[in-house]
């Protein structure tokens, strides 16, 4: 007997997700707190983003950047204050791409690039559909954007760290993302491999794509984006990037702990401890 007999109907794309409220930013944070347990990992975190912004998340290692993301996109729940993307809570977004630490992911799982980026299409399709023609049109056109059609049936375990980050750029365009978080995308990427990223996300713009990124380049920030959040736990600014990185601000921000260090085409600031602790969660 056919499972596929017993397969529901496909929902449109639309019936699936929370529809757009016209008007409002695409995402919009109010007075967010985030805690461990009794531990404060962020807290009164406030702006908002409209279509196509490109947002530079800048701040100390466990300053929150990382609980700030997976609190926009739905994976922990605050303690007080809101998210709403496009007027609603972020569950039940299929509009939200995160894409977490590159040495966060299990690199020698046994899976081709073509199925991590249908991986995109999950949430699209339902958990008992398989993917049709059209997914696979989709997913071929997302790895052409990013120029990964040739290694398709490559395993991941064979890419470079910059085709690494370009395919989950794929899954997130295989989703129709129209929010994508960044987490530490250009670590460890040498500078041909940063602009080939740069280049990508210049190309999104016309799609009203809308990207975080969490990076720890000052100068990278204040040229290549738009806006800038700096926070240390709490939000210290927020706007554009001359108005952020003020001395005075960064001071705040690092404790006067703020080495500042040249790196291949670009400026990295480092603080000189790490906050994490022995069984504290790294935020």
């Amino acid at each position: 007997m056919s499972i596929a007999r017993f397969r529901k109907p496909a929902l449109r794309d639309e019936e699936r997700y929370f529809p757009h409220e016209p008007g409002v930013p695409i995402l919009n944070v109010d007075h967010l707190q985030v805690k461990y347990g009794e531990i404060m990992a962020i807290d009164q975190i406030f702006f908002q983003l409209n279509q196509a912004d490109r947002l530079a998340v800048v701040g100390p290692n466990g300053a929150g950047k990382s609980t700030l993301f997976k609190a926009i996109a739905g994976l922990l729940k605050p303690t007080a204050g809101s998210i709403r993307i496009a007027g609603h809570e972020p569950g039940g977004h299929l509009c939200i791409s995160y894409i977490s630490q590159r040495s966060l992911v299990d690199w020698t799982f046994p899976v081709r690039v073509f199925d991590v980026v249908m991986m995109g299409r999950t949430g699209r399709l339902g958990l008992m559909h398989w993917p049709g023609k059209r997914d696979r049109e989709i997913v071929h056109h997302a790895l052409s954007v990013v120029h990964l059609v040739s290694l398709a049936d490559r395993q991941i375990s064979q890419l470079s760290g910059g085709q690494q980050q370009r395919m989950f750029i794929a899954q997130a365009l295989a989703q129709h993302a129209e929010l994508m978080l960044m987490d530490e995308p250009f670590s460890g990427l040498d500078k041909p491999s940063q602009e080939e990223l740069f280049k990508i996300l210049d190309d999104l713009r016309p799609q009203k794509v809308t990207v975080m990124v969490a990076l720890h380049d000052l100068k990278m920030a204040s040229e290549r984006f738009d806006k800038a959040l700096l926070l240390n736990h709490r939000q210290l600014a927020f706007g554009l990037p001359a108005d952020v990185f003020r001395e005075d601000i960064l001071e705040d921000a690092y404790s006067g702990k703020l080495q500042i260090r040249p790196t291949t085409g670009g400026t990295t600031a480092f603080d000189d401890t790490c906050c994490e602790e022995e069984g504290h969660p790294h935020a």
